[in-house]
């Protein structure tokens, strides 16, 4: 049967939540307490640019989403991804500035991508271009499977990439298949950037970011580096 999941609270009813994940609830309420205590707009109004990241919005997720950039738009000048690397690297940052983005190119982005017009974020998502566009069910629910540990989901296309992109979103690198480069020869890795590279420009004009996938410091390494930049990621 063919099933793409579309509810977060299904997903989660099929796989026991770990111990990381209580931790993780445990660490963000006690944040979320303390900071209240100091009063909130003393933490998050400081001069600074920050980096929210995403990997869906699903339909049970919208709602939370809206009301996270309200409360956000409060106290946050929302900025491209570009904008967020230029200030940082021409060292301009005078504002509470906050950059977002989403990774794996689930189709559910677009739902993201419609609130986002609501608050005028321009947010930029990393795909894989060998998995945006499957239609073939098998391939996608092994590739979600596989390297994302998720239920089968249904990915963007490259008409929906377009779509995002004249609404002003940027289209950046999750290499070609979303490899976990500690694990990847260098000429693996060399041959998957490379690819995605020559893709999404040819598909998207130009684009200048990469996000390595699986997202800790230890899948990246000195290999991934060069053959990030050798590709002509900015």
């Amino acid at each position: 049967m063919v099933k793409y999941y579309d509810n977060y609270a299904e997903i989660i009813s099929l796989k026991p939540l770990g111990i990381r994940y209580y931790l993780r609830i445990f660490a963000l309420n006690g944040l979320y307490a303390f900071s209240r205590i100091q009063g909130l707009h003393n933490v998050l109004n400081r001069n600074r640019v920050q980096f929210l990241y995403f990997h869906h919005v699903f339909k049970d997720e919208e709602e939370k989403l809206d009301v996270l950039l309200k409360q956000l738009s409060l106290y946050y000048n929302f900025i491209s991804y570009t904008e967020a690397i230029n200030k940082i690297l021409s060292q301009t940052i005078d504002k509470p500035y906050l950059a977002l983005s989403s990774d794996d190119g689930f189709k559910n982005n677009l739902r993201a991508a419609k609130i986002f017009h609501n608050y005028s974020v321009k947010a930029c998502f990393f795909i894989t271009p060998k998995i945006i566009g499957e239609s073939n069910y098998k391939t996608v629910k092994t590739f979600c499977l596989e390297q994302l540990k998720f239920p089968p989901v249904e990915f963007l296309n490259w008409n929906d990439v377009e779509q995002l992109q004249k609404m002003g979103h940027e289209i950046g690198s999750h290499t070609m298949e979303h490899i976990d480069m500690s694990k990847s020869s260098r000429e693996q890795i060399v041959e998957s950037c490379v690819q995605s590279f020559d893709i999404l420009k040819n598909r998207c004009g130009e684009v200048k970011h990469c996000a390595f996938p699986f997202g800790k410091f230890h899948n990246f390494n000195e290999n991934g580096l060069k053959a990030v930049f050798n590709s002509g990621f900015v």
